[in-house]
């Protein structure tokens, strides 16, 4: 072998599995044997220079490639492939699948569309820097000025180019618009293709191929910011407030296309009501209305100020409206053909989590049926604690909008001051309905004939307990599973509910519906598997939703790609989807492609072209992509840390098994070696969310840190996290950074006392790490001081923490926090015990930061959190006369990489801070003895 081996390593007590993957040295020979390290006098190693530098991370040392592509609409078993020519000219084919070659894909032999290199030269010449191309191949939509908004959202100018006349089309009415917030093809491959844009002032518009997109429709007129200067415009047509966009849909827009691009659906958000968030950035030049209008050679002698609409928790949120729009006529009548639906005093109404006001709703997920006559759209209550499934036609004339279906919350009780007093499910008082339904919102819906598919949360009758709960809180244990909700001739409100598999007794949970195979009547999903060490895994299964089906369970489709090593493959995580849906005499065949995403290196594999996909017939893949260039990487760069995984059973909570993983340097294996390491604790902690996942790392705390510093890296899935069932993920419902900082401290100390690598592991040298929920986290993990274990850790670097849920988007924080209108209801004693700043000030007065090298880092642009937290920590250390670090981006965002120069920058600032507390000096390089 000349990538990784496997074992299995089993010990007895401790109630801990473990599965080792360790570097094969090109020796062949399969014991570990190095050298004598260099150790400097203040006992850091320096180890070999073969492991991952710190600048080769940005270098793509450790990049892969994986079949991923872009399908022709015209040709579905073919995909679009770009040649690259000299002076950034380029031109783009279509390429049979089959002929798709991993190593060297030479696009050439394809099918041209862009026919000669004059759309490269238009795009060069005029300043391009993106493009789309349209679905029947023929013209070109092509973006420049790009200005970044949000986490998702930007502006830019567009441009429409005709790749039949090779021209760009002047007249295109779109090119008059500038900074266009959203623009977009429709699906259309008949000859009826539309343009649709949203603009600067949020209104929507569309232009049709028919007059070589010169004119333009008027869907809306009511959009606009809602800022001083026009008060009276107050709604976001089709694109999300910052709300929706960062919780919610994560994406630019709100706007649906049905498959047949007859008609479009979209969201539209009523923002008057929500308090504007001002902060000051700090620009170079004079303020100019798009990015090439900025004069250079100004000044800007002043700070300007930002201003979002931001809904904060128990604030006022966006007001939601839902319309469709018919584009199938040659003329548009917004009064017949635009038709609001689901409005607030009609069919959609919420029991559970509104605070008695319906606008306290949230739009989440759309889907449409293959032949577009309906679609689905599901809608939560505020607190995220009900929703419900609306199903309407698609003819505008006979929409016909009934609630078929829903999912409510399965926690039951109420605070009585300070006190959480449980009840029973039939006696819980109305509003008092609690505990998030989904994952980060309910699952999209798969809409088939007269029912739909969707993943609900099966609870276990009999396994309700409360001894996990931060506060005593009784959950009803459940798992993921699929429901399939049949309408067929019933009234509003009712469905019949059917469970497609049930995964409790063996603890796995479906994550997410991949599609539906019409044609053999198959629901594909992805599930993480088996038991609890299963749950950093991913494969995808099929079940047969044909009521005569001769196989009734759910089979398993990748897991025979995994070639399972003792707990590590290729293939122990699996991206999957499909070029189209395969019909009775259609021309597409379909084809299932699979990116293995490690945790070895990923892989890509694709069916044959005679695959049979009947629910009788076996699937089998075929290797297209081997990643050979990064396994010969992997094995000249012996210095690769090896990964272990494994389980820790906290007998504080029943016997609650945690996930965790453990990235080591080649020196730990050594036979002989009694070297003790540094632990570094990476964590995140986020409710729902899962930090333990079998990939291939190319991260610098994975990957670079334990073989620079000669040191361990390790996570683990503390209370709170997701898919592995209710009990575990609704541990810190109403109660965050309550479980956070208890678990990640317990583990902290099992490893270091009790572990099988107790006395190999320094305990002067223990750090951790985090940024935003993991920032948040490392700040109460460092003011809980290790609890009743003592101080545990060294050091820690906070990046953008969130100081208090209060100071949050109201979406995250009342998903997870709960909402019920009532007044005052974020000074209650749960509210303030989520804070970073008040816990730890009325717990011990901030005491245990005096023990730790405390160090903050924020940027000052922060829409997401905002620098409002990092201000007020640093107030409140500062007036304690505690000593701390803090260090400030100027005008960096959450993300703190607007250039690759700024995220190197901070990557190295964290790992100074982190080493220099263990009294190392950088070795990012491979210099660092010489810094000594």
């Amino acid at each position: 072998m000349r990538d990784f081996f496997k074992w299995l390593l089993a010990f007895l007590g401790g109630g801990i599995a473990l599965a080792i993957a360790l570097p094969l040295l090109l020796t062949g020979d399969e014991s570990v044997s190095l050298d004598e390290p260099t150790i400097g006098r203040n006992g850091q190693v320096f180890p070999e220079k073969d492991f991952l530098m710190f600048e080769d991370m940005w270098k793509g040392k450790l990049s892969s490639k994986s079949f991923n592509p872009s399908f022709s609409q015209v040709n579905p078993n073919q995909y679009f492939c770009t040649e690259n020519l000299a002076n950034g000219r380029f031109i783009i084919y279509t390429k049979d699948i089959d002929e798709y070659n991993g190593e060297s894909d030479d696009c050439s032999t394809g099918f041209m569309v862009t026919k000669t290199e004059k759309f490269s030269e238009w795009y060069a010449t005029n300043g391009m820097q993106k493009y789309y191309l349209s679905p029947d191949e023929k013209y070109v939509l092509a973006r420049k000025n790009y200005m970044k908004q949000w986490r998702h959202s930007y502006f830019a100018d567009y441009y429409v180019y005709d790749l039949t006349t090779e021209q760009e089309i002047s007249s295109a009415e779109i090119a008059n618009f500038k900074q266009v917030q959203y623009a977009t093809w429709s699906p259309n491959v008949d000859g009826t293709l539309k343009l649709l844009w949203v603009d600067n002032n949020k209104d929507i518009y569309f232009s049709t191929v028919s007059d070589d997109f010169s004119s333009s429709t008027r869907v809306t007129n009511d959009g606009g910011w809602c800022m001083k200067n026009d008060p009276t415009k107050c709604i976001y047509n089709g694109v999300p407030e910052w709300n929706y966009e960062e919780e919610m849909v994560s994406t630019t827009n709100t706007i649906y296309w049905a498959p047949d691009g007859e008609t479009f659906t979209f969201a539209a958000f009523d923002v008057s009501e929500i308090e504007l968030m001002k902060y000051s950035v700090y620009p170079e030049n004079a303020a100019a209305s798009s990015p090439d209008e900025i004069n250079k050679d100004s000044i800007e002698q002043f700070p300007r100020v930002n201003t979002i609409h931001y809904a904060k928790a128990a604030g006022k949120i966006a007001k939601t409206k839902f319309y469709i729009v018919d584009v199938s006529k040659s003329s548009f009548d917004s009064t017949t053909d635009k038709k609001e639906l689901v409005p607030t005093n009609g069919i959609l109404t919420f029991e559970r989590g509104t605070g008695n006001d319906q606008e306290n709703r949230y739009f989440t997920r759309l889907s449409y049926s293959a032949d577009s006559s309906r679609f689905a759209m599901v809608w939560s209550s505020r607190a995220g604690t009900q929703s419900k499934t609306v199903i309407c036609n698609t003819a505008i004339s006979n929409t016909d909008c009934k609630v078929h279906g829903g999912e409510t919350g399965g926690i039951f009780g109420k605070f009585e001051g300070d006190v959480w007093i449980n009840e029973d499910e039939k006696n819980g008082e109305k509003n008092m309905f609690h505990g998030w339904v989904g994952d980060f919102g309910p699952f999209e819906p798969i809409l088939t004939g007269d029912e739909y598919f969707t993943i609900y949360s099966k609870k276990i009758e009999g396994s309700e307990q409360s001894v996990s709960h931060a506060y005593g809180m009784k959950i009803k244990d459940g798992y993921w599973n699929i429901a399939r909700e049949s309408f067929r001739g019933l009234p509003s409100g009712q469905s019949m509910t059917e469970w497609m598999t049930d995964t409790t007794e063996e603890k796995w949970v479906i994550t997410a519906l991949n599609f539906f195979d019409d044609k053999n009547q198959v629901l594909y999903f992805t599930g993480a598997r088996g038991n609890e060490v299963k749950h950093r895994q991913r494969h995808v299964f099929r079940i047969s939703t044909a009521e005569n089906s001769p196989v009734k369970d759910p089979e398993c489709v990748t897991c025979v790609l995994e070639e399972d090593q003792n707990g590590s493959s290729h293939c122990g995580w699996v991206n999957f989807r499909r070029n189209c849906q395969e019909t009775e005499g259609g021309t597409c065949k379909m084809r299932f492609i699979a990116n293995c995403r490690g945790n070895l290196r990923p892989k890509s594999f694709i069916t044959p072209a005679d695959q049979n996909f009947s629910i009788i017939s076996k699937i089998t893949f075929n290797l297209i992509q081997d990643n050979t260039k990064l396994e010969n990487t992997l094995n000249e760069m012996k210095g690769y840390p090896t990964t272990i995984y494994g389980t820790w059973n906290n007998s504080k909570w029943g016997g609650l098994q945690h996930n965790f993983e453990m990235f080591v340097p080649k020196s730990f294996f050594v036979e002989g070696n009694t070297r003790k390491y540094p632990v570094f604790l990476e964590v995140y902690g986020g409710p729902g969310y899962q930090k333990v996942q079998q990939t291939f790392k190319t991260g610098w705390t994975q990957a670079h840190l334990p073989g620079a510093y000669d040191a361990i890296t390790v996570s683990v899935d503390g209370r709170g996290s997701a898919f592995q069932g209710d009990k575990f993920t609704f541990s810190n419902y109403r109660a965050l950074a309550h479980t956070e900082r208890v678990d990640q401290s317990d583990f902290m100390n099992w490893l270091l006392t009790e572990s099988e690598w107790a006395d190999r592991l320094d305990n002067s040298r223990v750090s951790l790490y985090g940024w935003s929920y993991g920032g948040y986290t490392t700040t109460h993990i460092i003011g809980y001081g290790g609890g009743e274990h003592g101080k545990i850790f060294t050091s820690g670097v906070a990046v953008a923490p969130l100081a208090d849920r209060r100071f949050y988007d109201a979406m995250h924080a009342e998903r997870y926090m709960d909402f019920t209108g009532e007044p005052d209801e974020i000074l209650s004693p749960h509210w303030k015990n989520c804070s970073m700043i008040d816990r730890p000030i009325l717990e011990n007065d901030m005491k245990f930061f005096r023990d730790v090298e405390y160090h903050l880092i924020h940027g000052t642009n922060d829409d997401n959190v905002h620098f409002l937290s990092a201000a007020r920590m640093t107030k409140e250390l500062t007036k304690r006369g505690i000593e701390f670090d803090n260090f400030f981006y100027a005008d960096e965002d959450h993300s703190i990489r607007s250039t690759s120069v700024t995220q190197q920058h901070i990557y190295r600032n964290i790992i100074k801070r982190i080493v220099h507390s263990w009294g190392y000096v950088w070795n990012g390089d491979g210099e660092g003895m010489s810094r000594l």
